[in-house]
């Protein structure tokens, strides 16, 4: 497994072009916001205001993933993602990219997620946002696999 700093998003940046890409996700993944916790209060009231209040992970299907949001402790379904191969961003290199469609919350609709593995059940996401002030500043994230999960569906 390689080094990385949970709490260094620069580390994550830095380990993400060294990792094999995911060519296929499947299951229910619990997030992770990497960075120093004293900025995870701001990142999860961006996550709020953006579309994505109290954003838990993802469900993987193959071809699609819901996000898992929460709110009162009831778990309920998020902007739906649509899976494909295609080239990432960073470097050119063939894996899964997930992107939002016209449904999902304005901001989610300019996002593209990649995905590296870490290890067998933690994947690294770089998120990249199509807009002004967002582009060139890649924002990462940690997927951990929770086994024997039913999930949303």
């Amino acid at each position: 497994m390689p080094h990385y700093n949970v709490r260094s998003e620069r580390s994550l940046i830095n380990i993400f072009p060294r990792l094999e890409p995911v060519t296929e996700l499947n299951g229910v993944y619990l997030a992770e916001l990497p960075g120093p916790k004293i900025l995870t209060p701001f990142k999860r009231l961006f996550l709020s205001v953006s579309g994505l209040p109290g954003w838990k992970g993802k469900q993987f299907f193959g071809d699609y993933a819901l996000n898992i949001l929460s709110k009162k402790g009831q778990i309920y379904k998020g902007p739906e993602m649509r899976i494909q191969t295609q080239p990432h961003k960073l470097d050119g290199k063939q894996g899964a990219i997930a992107t939002y469609d016209s449904t999902a919350p304005h901001i989610w609709q300019h996002c593209t997620d990649e995905f590296r593995q870490i290890d067998q059940d933690t994947v690294l996401g770089m998120s990249h946002f199509d807009l002004p002030a967002f582009r060139g500043r890649p924002v990462m994230f940690l997927l951990h696999r929770l086994p024997d999960v039913q999930g949303l569906v």
